[in-house]
């Protein structure tokens, strides 16, 4: 089963992560052969890390404040004229860590890889430390097949029926017995399909297959092939 990425988009989140695997390593030092560098790395970058998402979030807030001062200043109602207006900008932050190169998301992942790579890691101490992808539960882009099963004709026209099951829709081919072999149908997006082929005068089998597609592309495996006997 594919995973997800486990280092998280947001920056709130992947803040997290970094104090997450800070505070939660110490029970693994001995057995994942942790440095003493590594623990300062990953402390460091967290700290800044925290600490400059928070000055941004300060800041974006009090830009808010201050443009909603601006706009009452100037456009407000004039009806109320001793409504407040804040003119006050964030306060310097009592201390500042010491600045840490860029890089924090690299350093980071490079870090896990290592401890991925040792020989005492197990799923066990990636799930305690948060740095396991959570398993992507879509569609099996590898086995997964059509089901054609139930193919018939109906006022003359072959409907074939199939379900979606989380793809985007279905690439049909047919075969006519015309000794064209197989050959493309249709690409079908809302289950299920018509055949509006005019039948032949004489009795003939119809084959049909098809695979599932994602992204205009075939993935999975081909259907069984149904046969439909038409014409006579």
């Amino acid at each position: 089963m594919p995973v997800s990425d486990f280092v998280p988009h947001a920056d709130s989140a992947f803040a997290e992560l970094l104090e997450h695997v800070r505070d939660n390593h110490t029970p693994y030092i001995t057995t994942l052969e942790i440095t003493p560098g590594e623990i300062t790395t990953i402390t460091n970058d967290a700290v800044n890390f925290r600490f400059l998402l928070t000055q941004q979030e300060r800041l974006i807030a009090a830009g808010k404040q201050s443009t909603e001062g601006k706009n009452s200043l100037r456009y407000g109602d004039i009806a109320h004229p001793n409504t407040p207006i804040s003119l006050a900008f964030p306060s310097q932050p009592a201390t500042v860590p010491s600045p840490v190169t860029p890089g924090v998301e690299k350093r980071f992942r490079d870090f896990i890889a290592r401890l991925k790579s040792h020989r005492n890691y197990t799923k066990t101490i990636g799930d305690a430390l948060h740095i396991e992808g959570a398993e992507i539960t879509g569609p099996d882009l590898i086995n997964s097949a059509p089901d054609l099963t139930g193919a018939k004709v109906v006022a003359g026209e072959v409907r074939i029926p199939w379900k979606k099951n989380g793809f985007q829709g279905i690439r049909i081919e047919v075969d006519r017995a015309d000794g064209k072999g197989w050959v493309f149908l249709a690409v079908d997006t809302k289950p299920g399909y018509v055949d509006t082929e005019p039948h032949p005068a004489t009795v003939t089998i119809w084959k049909y297959r098809a695979f599932y597609i994602m992204d205009d592309h075939k993935v999975g495996q081909c259907s069984a092939v149904v046969e439909v006997k038409v014409g006579g």
